[in-house]
C-alpha cells in the first residue's frame, strides 16, 4: 500500500499488517519526475511483492502446462490452463500496480 506524504509531491510506501499498524518502507519524491510519475512509481514499488508472487506462480503454471504438453497429455494441459483460477488474481494485481479499478481492462 502507498499513501501521499505530508509534503506535496512525495508518496510514502508502507505496509499494513492484519492489526492495521503501518510500517514505513520508503518514499518516492523529489527529482524531475511529475507527480503522476512519482505516484506511478510508488504504486509499482508498493505492489512489487504481489507481482513477484504472481510471477512465480505463473512460471509454475506454465511449467506444469509444458510438462503436460511434453508428455502428450493434452487433457492435462487443457485442465491446467482452464483451472488457472489465479488468472483473475494476476489481473487484479496488475490493475493495482497500474492504478486501475478491478473492472478496468
Amino acid at each position: 500500500m502507498y499513501r501521499p506524504a505530508i509534503s506535496k509531491g512525495c508518496f510514502w510506501i508502507e505496509t499494513i499488517d492484519q492489526s492495521h499498524s503501518d510500517s514505513f518502507i520508503g518514499d518516492v519524491g523529489g527529482g524531475l519526475q511529475s507527480d503522476l510519475e512519482k505516484e506511478a512509481n510508488a504504486r509499482l514499488i508498493a505492489t512489487s511483492p504481489e507481482l513477484l508472487e504472481d510471477l512465480q506462480e505463473a512460471v509454475e503454471l506454465l511449467e506444469s502446462a509444458y510438462r503436460s504438453y511434453a508428455n502428450d497429455d493434452l487433457e492435462g494441459l487443457f485442465n491446467t490452463l482452464a483451472n488457472a483460477t489465479s488468472r483473475t488474481r494476476f489481473k487484479e494485481t496488475i490493475n493495482k500496480a497500474l492504478g486501475k479499478e478491478a473492472t478496468d481492462e
